[in-house]
């Protein structure tokens, strides 16, 4: 089952790249097929595995279709003065990341900029200035160049010039990211920058000698988001389901404790895919 789900939303993705289809109508299937699946479950077990199938190729679809085609490493000119705007994507106390919306020429292409103005996650923004492409620099050996590390993150440009407004940004997916972050922020936990991290995929906000330590040990693709961070946020939900179904004898005699913990926990992911 694990190997035909990741086939089927390899499959999608391709789909979606050969003949794309618009977005309501992916969606509209998408939440068919699963509101199909309840209504089935008890009469064949084929068809909910189809439409379980069905359901991971259109997330693959919807995959594409949700990522900006603009290419981050694009050609574009180099003009001083323009006005830009865009969503704040990534937040820290100096540095931002920012999606851009306008011009047109640069929409949906991701820009850093460095303001020691606080900017939460899904602030709109506008900055007069000037869009240009990031180059590292190695000058010093011992200093990792945070240009290098935000173009392999696919960011590759930088964003230089005067914040002229800031506005609450109307993005759903940003908006839970940013209340997420905040109630982290706010939580008094300790490590609460690893918490975002892992959390929102937001690496702005670490600490510097912490992300070199992950670094020096070996085990910096544990920030990244994954595979790995889908799977234990999946199995949290699924262990803690598995166990609250239980607690029912007839669900537990019967082994469909274990079947209904699988298909509450499946919007878990999904969600945190769209939101980290």
């Amino acid at each position: 089952m694990f190997v035909g789900s990741v086939l089927a939303f390899i499959l999608g993705i391709y789909a979606q790249a050969v003949n794309p289809l618009p977005t309501p109508l992916t969606l509209s299937l998408l939440t068919c097929s699963l509101a199909l699946i309840p209504i089935l479950l008890r009469r064949g077990r084929i068809a909910v595995l189809c439409l379980i199938l069905l359901g991971f190729s259109l997330v693959g679809s919807l995959r594409v279709a949700l990522v900006p085609r603009d290419d981050a490493f694009v050609s574009i000119p180099e003009r001083r003065n323009d006005l830009y705007g865009g969503t704040v994507i990534e937040s820290s106390a100096t540095m931002t990341t920012v999606r851009l919306s306008s011009p047109a020429l640069c929409r949906g292409i991701r820009a850093v900029f460095v303001s020691d103005v606080p900017m939460p996650i899904n602030t709109e923004i506008r900055v007069v200035g000037l869009l240009r492409e990031l180059r590292p620099s190695f000058k010093n050996p011992s200093v990792g160049s945070w240009k290098w590390l935000k173009r392999l993150e696919g960011i590759g440009y930088e964003l230089k010039g005067r914040l002229v407004s800031m506005t609450a940004g109307t993005s759903l997916v940003e908006g839970f990211r940013g209340y997420f972050k905040k109630t982290i922020e706010q939580s008094g936990a300790r490590h609460t920058d690893v918490l975002t991290t892992l959390t929102v995929g937001d690496r702005t906000s670490l600490d510097q000698g912490k992300n070199d330590l992950f670094i020096r040990t070996g085990t910096s693709h544990v920030l990244a988001i994954s595979g790995f961070n889908v799977g234990i946020v999946s199995g949290f939900f699924f262990f803690f389901l598995k166990i609250l179904f239980s607690l029912r004898p007839s669900f537990r005699l019967s082994g469909r404790h274990t079947r209904y913990a699988a298909l509450v926990t499946m919007p878990f992911p999904f969600a945190f895919m769209f939101v980290a």
